[in-house]
């Protein structure tokens, strides 16, 4: 049978098949994060209305882009690694998760019901293996720590991590807090009292967060009877500290993204010819009070233009998913609730930018050699393959 000739196909979503191994169960309310060697998801909700119940996964998932298996890190008929459920957060519904350098972070959550227990904690997953967590402990007095809350949002930057927002299933804030990671220490920059200065913003849960050199910018996100739109962006100058907004830009078409909640959001930042760096949010679905959206947009925090792929949108409207982005700038989504409000377990990917050379020639290397993950190391660099790629099949 001849193999099908690669074909790079960036702008394009695509779905990724996996190999006959473990298959993750359908979910949404999960959070997702990757290095350019696997995609990690942790937690997330799923409900049957066969038999009227209502599963959280207590999971760490993990999944390879070499072997396309996915392995359940906690699940010690599975995996090694040695790490049970019960050191496992119970609170695995809408938490937030970032990845900083080879540590998962995450944060806050809720349990079933909703609301009901809510969390404020930071746990900490080393993913060079074997795996490995620990909560961390952070050293502040009670009014500095953000509430236990879920639906927040969170972003890191110069050794300091940044949360917004968030709800406990009535109150919805939109105060922001950071945390020193090398003193453990939060600190409360931010209060938003949006009924006494109108330019603060409101409180809301499922919005995203993206920072550069000086603002976190706010998009989206809402409460049980509001959705904000994506036109003027609430954003916190860190240099002034103070709340400000700022208009954005449409695209060619005139057009701006509707206003949504429950969408997903990665940055990644690309060089130009010349080395001036631009940073990129971009935006994949979410839901508002005329449904669910399938669409994917790009906004430079550059320019604040936005800019619709509009070959690009999803099979289905998608909401409560997640995504995450490699370095190269290939961007995955997974799982969600999709237009026939079914939870899925499919996982998407999308190059959002033309990569280097090299990367776009790793990737047929993977076309037309789908087994390579069972040669060796020598083997792999005898043929020419430059190391940072032959690290990704054998890491050190």
């Amino acid at each position: 049978m001849t193999m099908k000739l690669y074909k790079f196909r960036p702008f394009e979503i695509t779905k990724e098949n996996y190999s006959d191994s473990f298959i993750p169960g359908e979910r949404s309310g999960h959070r997702i994060c990757c290095d350019d060697i696997n995609l990690y998801s942790f937690g997330g909700y799923n409900f049957k209305d066969t038999d009227d119940s209502h599963n959280l996964y207590k999971e760490i998932l993990c999944y390879n882009f070499i072997t396309k298996r996915w392995k359940l890190i906690n699940d010690d008929d599975i995996s090694d690694d040695g790490m049970s459920d019960e050191d496992i957060p119970d609170e695995l519904a809408s938490s937030s998760m970032l990845i900083y350098g080879k540590t998962l972070v995450i944060f806050g959550g809720t349990s079933y019901p909703f609301g009901l227990r809510c969390s404020n904690t930071i746990t900490l997953i080393k993913t060079d293996q074997p795996f490995r967590i620990n909560e961390l402990k952070t050293y502040n007095d009670e009014m500095n720590q953000p509430p236990q809350q879920y639906g927040m949002s969170i972003v890191c930057r110069n050794n300091y991590l940044y949360t917004l927002g968030g709800t406990q299933g009535f109150d919805y804030t939109a105060d922001l807090f950071r945390l020193d990671l090398q003193n453990h220490k939060w600190e409360l920059l931010a209060i938003s009292r949006p009924e006494i200065d109108p330019i603060q913003p409101i409180g809301r849960y499922r919005h995203e967060i993206a920072i550069d050199s000086r603002y976190i910018y706010i998009f989206g996100g809402g409460t049980a009877d509001q959705v904000f739109d994506l036109k003027e962006l609430p954003v916190y100058d860190l240099l002034e500290r103070k709340w400000n907004r700022v208009d954005t830009y449409p695209n060619a078409d005139d057009e701006y993204p509707k206003a949504r909640k429950c969408h997903s959001l990665v940055q990644h930042t690309v060089k130009d010819a010349n080395g001036e760096e631009e940073i990129f949010v971009y935006i994949v679905g979410g839901n508002n009070q005329s449904g669910p959206l399938n669409d994917v947009w790009r906004f430079s925090l550059k320019t604040r233009q936005w800019f619709c792929f509009k070959k690009a949108n999803l099979r289905t409207t998608l909401y409560f998913h997640d995504s995450a982005i490699t370095s190269d700038g290939c961007m995955y989504i997974f799982g969600g609730i999709t237009s026939s409000a079914q939870r899925t377990n499919n996982l998407y990917k999308m190059w959002v930018t033309i990569p280097k050379l090299s990367a776009i020639a790793w990737e047929s290397i993977l076309h037309y050699y789908p087994y390579i993950h069972k040669a060796s190391k020598k083997f792999i660099l005898e043929k020419g393959v430059p190391l940072h790629f032959a690290n990704r099949v054998h890491p050190n």
